[in-house]
């Protein structure tokens, strides 16, 4: 069998990093993160393949995050959010790879996720 792809997923939210857990573990090998902080720190030593990122956390700037993201490493992301703000969402949109709305569906997740990473659905 052969490796599993590697995502990292940081979320402020428990139950949505419970929620990425459920739906992901048994296809990807992930690294959950609540703190922004230690989502970038860790990707020196992860290397993930993937990362998954909300935008709207509790004392960052989304958009100087996902810049921050670009200097940590080159792995694509992919952002989650449910702000309606068009502000982010444009921003977001320039900045990375894909944009999902929250709540969202968790099959056009794992899709979105399976055509970045040349993997097939279940």
């Amino acid at each position: 069998m052969s490796e599993k792809y590697k995502v990292a997923v940081v979320d402020d939210d428990q139950s949505v990093l419970s929620l990425y857990e459920a739906l992901l573990s048994e296809r990807y090998h992930l690294f959950l993160y609540s703190n922004p902080q230690e989502f970038l720190n860790s990707l020196n030593q992860e290397s993930p393949d993937l990362l998954i990122v909300d935008l709207i956390m509790p004392g960052v700037n989304a958009l100087s995050f996902l810049q921050d993201l670009k200097n940590h490493s080159k792995a694509p992301v992919i952002a989650v959010s449910g702000s309606r703000d068009s502000r982010v969402t444009s921003g977001a949109l320039h900045q990375t790879q894909a944009f999902i709305t929250k709540p969202f569906d968790n099959m056009e997740l794992i899709q979105v996720i399976d055509d970045f990473l040349g993997t097939d659905r279940i």
